[in-house]
């Protein structure tokens, strides 16, 4: 299956170019210069270029910080380009797979979340990509939730914090905060599975590994994980 990925440079696009091979599929992973998604007219050239049956949208302003500071650029990014996305790919019949976090959620349940619980966003971050949510549903996409992403060669949670161990300082880790790391991985094959479906009755798929931590449980983890294999290490405190 040929297969055109927005946002190809991050994460997990390269991930899924990698994980495309080895399950026979052709990846596109097209970057900014090759698809704007806050462009419609650079959105309908690389589609109808490419020609795919499937998108998968991972394209997205994902820096929480950032999006506090540039409310209108996170709106413009997650919101009205994710609905571009699905809107162009609606008018040519192809399906999209858009990408979307747990921030949807306030994160104050005491059960994981389901597919049909209440959105409430606490951040813009969340409220950006709830917007996303909503104008991909409208143009008949398909929502695809994840959490807590991460990779050997990323640039989050996991590598910041071996960063900072192997610099020798305490390392003062949140244990209020609570979510489901995410191979990256594992998601890229998780989306080809979800995308060679025939069918999709549902419209909204929580996608995510299992076994839910807090921050300072996972931070405990990583470097546990990186002393075993010889890492230098730094206490967790």
């Amino acid at each position: 299956m040929k297969i055109v990925v927005t946002g190809g440079r991050g994460l997990l696009g390269r991930k899924l170019v990698r994980r495309g091979a080895v399950a026979g599929h052709e990846v596109v992973a097209l970057g900014r210069a090759e698809l704007d998604i806050c462009d419609e007219g650079s959105i309908a050239r690389a589609l109808d270029e490419h020609g795919p049956a499937l998108v998968i949208h991972a394209a997205a302003m994902t820096n929480v910080d950032r999006a506090e500071a540039e409310r209108e650029l996170a709106f413009a990014v997650n919101g009205r380009g994710a609905g571009h996305v699905a809107q162009a790919c609606a008018a040519r019949g192809i399906p999209v797979l858009a990408l979307s976090t747990d921030f949807v959620f306030a994160g104050t349940a005491s059960a994981p979340y389901r597919e049909d619980d209440e959105r409430d966003p606490i951040n813009v971050y969340g409220a950006s990509k709830l917007a996303g949510e909503d104008a991909v549903l409208a143009a008949g996409g398909t929502v695809v939730r994840t959490s807590w992403l991460f990779a050997r060669d990323g640039q989050g949670f996991t590598n910041a914090i071996l960063r900072a161990a192997r610099s020798g300082e305490p390392l003062r880790v949140v244990a209020d905060q609570h979510g489901t790391p995410t191979w990256a991985d594992d998601l890229a094959d998780g989306l080809f599975e979800l995308g060679g479906r025939p069918d999709r009755s549902s419209r909204i798929f929580h996608v995510a590994n299992a076994g839910p931590v807090s921050r300072y449980e996972l931070a405990c983890a990583i470097v546990d994980a990186a002393r075993r294999v010889g890492a230098k290490g730094s206490e967790v405190q």
